[in-house]
C-alpha cells in the first residue's frame, strides 16, 4: 500500500511533540514539590490510561476499538497534564501567600 498524503502522519507527529513539550515544560519555580508532583500525577496518569485501555477493550469492538487506540496515543499526555495543572492550581489556592 502506498500513502503519498503525509498530512496524517505529519498531524501525528506534530501533536506529539506538542504534548512532549507541554508536559516536560519547567515551570518558572521548580522545586522538591513540583518534581513530587509531576512523579504522582504521572503515576496516576499511567494509572489511568491502563485502565481506560482496559475498559475499551472489554467493552468496544471493531472499528471503533482501532478508533479508541490511535487517540490512546495522546491520552496519558493529556490525562498528565490535566491532573498535573488541576493539583498546582488547587495547592495555589490553598498555600499561604509569600510575601
Amino acid at each position: 500500500m502506498t500513502n503519498d498524503d503525509w498530512t496524517d502522519e505529519i498531524c501525528i507527529v506534530g501533536m506529539i511533540v506538542s504534548l512532549l513539550l507541554i508536559t516536560f515544560a519547567r515551570l518558572k519555580q521548580e522545586d522538591e514539590f513540583t518534581i513530587n508532583l509531576r512523579m504522582k500525577s504521572m503515576a496516576w496518569a499511567v494509572k489511568g490510561y491502563g485502565l481506560i485501555i482496559m475498559i475499551a477493550t472489554l467493552f468496544v469492538y471493531g472499528t471503533n476499538w482501532l478508533y479508541i487506540m490511535l487517540l490512546s496515543i495522546y491520552l496519558v499526555f493529556f490525562l498528565f497534564i490535566i491532573k498535573f495543572y488541576y493539583e498546582l492550581e488547587k495547592f495555589r489556592k490553598e498555600a499561604p501567600h509569600e510575601e
